[in-house]
């Protein structure tokens, strides 16, 4: 299994996609999705609740969609999970004007930027923790994802750099191209 924390990618800020993914910390902590984007490696939405339901998903999706605001036609990308295949997460996906794509069953090897940050969430953050309340987990889980892991954590495949520097990095590189051409 690939694990049970639903995610959601948006690679490259002009080469819309989305990858979701799930995982499940344990009976203590709540699950939790997020969405990452490939490009910069950065997580643009996010929710978690006490169970794993289609408004974890969809909430998530929502986060990224008005974060990024995504061309039509931006990728979906997720997992199996009933979560994706609801009605209500595909009406979202409509809304958004974003098309679905799910992995081959068994498959986990295309949601590996997912993969990656739970791996880091699960053993920087969570390993061993056990949190009293809902209230807890998402205090801590905010401030792993938007203080920490977005803007400080740095990151081998991004040079060394957080995601939001590298997204500022590139845009800047894109305005002086721009400015020269």
């Amino acid at each position: 299994m690939c694990g049970q924390i639903p995610v959601v990618c948006f690679p490259a800020v002009l080469l819309p996609c989305v990858i979701s993914n799930t995982y499940h910390i344990d009976i203590s902590r709540p699950d939790t999705v997020t969405a990452t984007e490939p490009f910069n490696r950065e997580v643009v939405g996010w929710s978690i609740k006490p169970r794993m339901t289609a408004d974890i998903v969809t909430d998530a999706l929502t986060m990224a969609w008005f974060r990024r605001r995504p061309e039509p036609g931006a990728l979906h990308h997720s997992d199996r999970g009933s979560q994706y295949a609801s009605d209500d997460f595909q009406r979202k996906l409509v809304q958004y004007d974003m098309r679905c794509s799910m992995s081959r069953k068994g498959n986990c090897w295309d949601t590996a930027p997912t993969e990656s940050f739970f791996n880091s969430l699960k053993n920087e953050r969570v390993h061993a923790t056990r949190y009293r309340t809902h209230q807890e987990a998402m205090a801590d889980l905010f401030e792993y994802i938007e203080v920490f892991y977005n803007r400080s954590r740095r990151h081998s495949s991004l040079g060394f750099v957080s995601p939001v520097q590298f997204l500022q990095d590139w845009m800047k590189a894109q305005q002086t191209k721009d400015a020269a051409a």
